[in-house]
């Protein structure tokens, strides 16, 4: 080649160095119609599609420049980069080992596979890869401390997390990287407002920080707080209009604001890119739920299994998951309880089902339930032990069953009260009055309870019924309702109730003796639901997807009359409802 190309290839170098990125690429094709295996060019040409997220002309670059110069480390870890970027990360890790065999003490190609490891969740190794940067480069930059605290934060070493945070903040005040992991960690462990503050200033450093608004908006619907998640949300899409997670959680926020159609647009478009994306795949199964459309529902929410949250505590089974296509006759079935306490009740319902179909069922349920559920049909084998020496035929989660056998079915009461029991709470509870059981509070302590409590005050118009008695079903109430028990004369229980006989076992005794239950969306609904009870069930305007949408029937317990907030956050009207209902005759209830 001659001069003038050299000089052309060096200015090429030079203007990319610069960050001149436009005219080093216009250089690099010009030296490519000279010369179309110049490797440099290739490389580099390469990166800078990498840049402008044009990954398929960017691998192909990459590819011809290693082909042509397997030696160079440096081409080996940016076809890495573009790996990583588009997340197929066994991919990324495989070839950034490739770039460190060729050299080892590079920091940067170090860096690279401790953030590729801390992606796929290898802690240790991503730490590995920080002491031997440690070792060339004792003292460690803003980066490497950012890429540290992942680490320490996947390893649930927390505090050390935020020292780490903190220093690469202290390191470079401009690193809006640290600071929406700053935030991220803040938000996680529930200090909302810091996680706001850092999201904020991560913004400001870099506003078009597309992951920081998200995080923003996640944050502002864990707390209820609607139009600005909306509007975050907004601004992460417009500064990324592929942001997977901002269209995931824009999807969410309109399921909240009861835009179903709009939230099943957002969730297709993110499986017109991403088909297989369990998030909204999953996010789609509670649309399509709500709807009662459980035919794809149900398939869709069994994506569940691929989002950490879920699949973080269940069991590994060595045997095949019945879905419902194999004969089960003569098998041995492990049926395991999944999520909440709630959710094991509902679902239980359907294990005299799959004993109907000639199996061997052995049910791993929550320890608390185990008194509980001693009574269902079809338990051939009841345990809470996750450690099972148990030779079996398939397994299959709990909240899968109603995939697995077709439909969501038809059950009554299907949960039994012991008899002694029941005639202890007769007793001390009396035949006197229309007698009402209450719950108004969830797990003040979960995020998921947000919007589903409401204050105990509002019991007030019921209370001042004739001979209408409330009887106070509620554990672990806030401090405040302790007075205002007494002002609206709900009567207490016993403070060990539900404690001595096992979790829910006095409360299913006691509803047995009341002529009404009244209570909010928490796991006593579904305990009155098992036994047959009659149920006040109360929702807020868009409730959990098993409730369905605009109707006052329930299709899981024939026994539940169901009241919905009008608006969000209405309670006044629902119990209006209530009051009229009871002072009915037609109803069957009035308290004469």
């Amino acid at each position: 080649m001659n001069e003038s190309y050299y000089e052309l290839l060096n200015q090429a170098l030079e203007l990319h160095s610069k960050g001149d990125l436009v005219n080093a690429k216009n250089s690099y094709r010009k030296i490519l119609e000279i010369n179309p295996s110049e490797a440099i060019a290739l490389a580099w040409l390469g990166a800078i599609e990498g840049i402008n997220k044009n990954y398929p002309e960017a691998k192909r670059l990459l590819e011809l420049s290693i082909k042509l110069d397997p030696n160079n480390a440096d081409y080996w870890a940016n076809l890495s980069t573009i790996l990583y970027e588009n997340k197929l990360f066994i991919d990324s890790l495989e070839i950034i080992n490739k770039a460190i065999l060729l050299d080892g003490a590079n920091v940067r190609y170090l860096k690279n596979r401790a953030v590729i490891n801390v992606e796929m969740e290898n802690y240790s190794g991503a730490l590995v890869d920080i002491e031997k940067i440690k070792k060339i480069q004792p003292v460690l930059d803003s980066n490497t401390f950012l890429i540290l605290g992942n680490i320490q934060k996947g390893l649930n070493k927390l505090e050390e997390a935020l020292k780490s945070y903190k220093k690469s903040i202290e390191l470079d005040k401009f690193n809006y990287e640290a600071f929406y992991n700053l935030a991220n960690l803040f938000s996680e462990t529930g200090n909302k407002e810091k996680a706001i503050d850092h999201y904020k200033v991560a913004i400001n450093i870099n506003n078009n920080y597309s992951e920081a608004y998200t995080g923003l908006a996640s944050t502002y619907l864990d707390l209820d707080d609607l139009d600005k998640a909306l509007l975050n949300c907004k601004n992460a899409i417009d500064t990324n209009k592929i942001n997977i997670d901002a269209l995931n959680l824009y999807g969410l926020i309109e399921i909240k604001n009861a835009n179903f159609n709009n939230a099943l647009n957002y969730f297709d478009k993110i499986l017109s890119i991403e088909p297989e994306n369990a998030k909204a795949n999953y996010n789609k199964s509670l649309v399509m739920l709500r709807l009662n459309n459980f035919n794809l529902g149900l398939k869709l929410f069994e994506y569940r299994w691929q989002i950490k949250e879920f699949n973080k505590n269940t069991n590994v089974f060595n045997k095949p998951l019945w879905l419902g296509l194999e004969s089960l006759k003569n098998k041995k079935v492990i049926i395991h309880a999944e999520q909440g306490l709630g959710d094991s009740i509902q679902f239980s319902r359907y294990i005299e089902d799959v004993s109907k179909l000639g199996a061997y069922i052995i049910f791993q349920a929550p320890f608390p339930l185990l008194s509980l559920f001693k009574g269902i049909k079809g338990i051939n084998k009841l345990t809470s032990s996750k450690d099972l020496n148990e030779i079996y035929d398939y397994h299959c989660p709990l909240m899968s069953l109603p995939l697995a056998l077709g439909g969501i079915g038809t059950h009554n009461s299907y949960l039994t009260v012991d008899a002694s029991l029941k005639d202890k709470w007769h007793n001390h509870i009396g035949e006197q009055g229309f007698k009402i059981a209450i719950c108004w509070q969830g797990n003040n302590k979960s995020e998921i309870d947000i919007g589903r409590s409401f204050s105990v005050e509002l019991f007030k118009t019921i209370s001042k019924i004739n001979n209408i008695r409330l009887i106070s079903l509620q554990k672990n109430r806030l401090e405040r309702d302790t007075s205002n028990l007494n002002d609206l004369h709900i009567e207490e229980l016993p403070s060990d109730f539900d404690t001595v006989n096992g979790a829910f076992m006095d409360s299913a005794a006691i509803m047995k003796n009341v002529d009404l239950v009244i209570t909010c969306d928490t796991a006593l609904t579904h305990l009155a639901g098992a036994l047959g009870v009659r149920t006040f069930l109360l929702l807020q305007h868009v409730p959990d997807w098993r409730w369905g949408i605009n109707t006052g029937d329930c299709v899981w317990y024939p026994n539940h009359q169901l009241f919905r907030q009008k608006t969000r956050g209405d309670w006044i009207s629902v119990f209006e409802d209530i009051k009229k209902i009871i002072l009915s005759p037609g109803h069957g209830i009035s308290p004469n």
